[in-house]
């Protein structure tokens, strides 16, 4: 990768290390705190420092274990020569749409799941996978295929997936695995339900609120404006047709709970409620909203 490949993706992680330290500032001022650590030597230059030294952690992490979370968590598998004749065709359409894009060809892997998506890992043009479901490849035709790889090649061109890990991994370790740890734990115990339960709901968005406040925000609205641009991309790479019917596709599809969890904002789909209140905190704006926007964008 060049060096200003990294300029955008490390400016958008100093910006949501900047909505944690404030955060994280305004906490400790309001429940008086600051002069306790003040007096053992902690003051804000150094708690923003440990701010910066745990978000890079996580950021690195996400990055560095993807590969491995593939493996062992997706139990995904490489597409070789010997796997059936759509998934040889969906690999020729990778590397025309990655030479057409002017990246390196992606690995193609496959998962099995029920849930109908794709993402793409990596850390850039030079260095990325893409991975499908086996129900996305079941479900959808060539052609729609096809304009869904273009959505996943224009995230890989544009460098979504460094800037989304650098962030994800940041709000990843103030927020989200704390509220994912109490969510499910308090869902079990009252509801008897994983993800999608009230309780769930509520302590999210309280830590959000709280913790992430402006950084999952920022995160938040990142991950939605790509989206509409890798449909454009998408639709340019494969066609407004194809688009517009993998889109649509996607959204007469059986909605269940991603098994993507560790990638859920990288998904070509959230499957996460988009409505009123929620909206704010959803990563993926609703396909009936991106299939508004890419009728408009023709």
């Amino acid at each position: 990768m060049k060096i200003r490949e990294y300029i955008a993706p490390l400016l958008w992680f100093l910006l949501t290390n900047v909505g944690l330290c404030l955060l994280l500032s305004i906490n400790l001022l309001l429940f008086g705190l600051n002069g306790s650590l003040a007096g053992r030597g902690l003051g804000l230059p150094e708690i923003w420092l440990m701010v910066l030294s745990v978000s890079a952690l996580g950021a690195v992490g996400l990055i560095l274990g993807s590969k491995i979370i593939l493996r062992f968590y997706l139990g995904a598998r490489v597409v070789n020569d010997a796997m059936s004749t759509k998934l040889q065709q969906l690999k020729m359409i990778v590397a025309h749409q990655a030479n057409l894009a002017g990246i390196k060809t992606p690995v193609l892997a496959i998962y099995n799941s029920q849930e109908m998506n794709a993402f793409a890992i990596g850390t850039g043009r030079q260095n990325s996978t893409l991975v499908v479901s086996q129900s996305l490849l079941d479900a959808l035709t060539l052609d729609e295929l096809s304009a869904v790889v273009g959505h996943e090649m224009t995230h890989i061109a544009n460098g979504d997936m460094l800037t989304l890990s650098l962030m994800q991994g940041a709000v990843n370790m103030y927020v989200h695995f704390p509220a994912r740890l109490l969510g499910m734990g308090l869902d079990g115990l009252f509801f008897r339900q994983r993800n999608f339960g009230p309780i769930y709901k509520m302590i999210s968005l309280f830590l959000q609120l709280s913790l992430g406040g402006i950084a999952s925000l920022l995160v938040i609205w990142f991950s939605r404006q790509r989206e509409f641009r890798a449909d454009a991309g998408g639709a340019i790479l494969a066609g407004y047709p194809e688009m517009l019917a993998a889109l649509r596709s996607l959204q007469a599809g059986n909605r269940c709970e991603p098994a993507i969890y560790p990638f859920a904002i990288f998904g070509l789909n959230s499957y996460f409620q988009d409505s009123g209140f929620w909206r704010l905190f959803t990563s993926h704006p609703s396909l009936t909203e991106r299939i508004r926007a890419l009728n408009k964008s023709r």
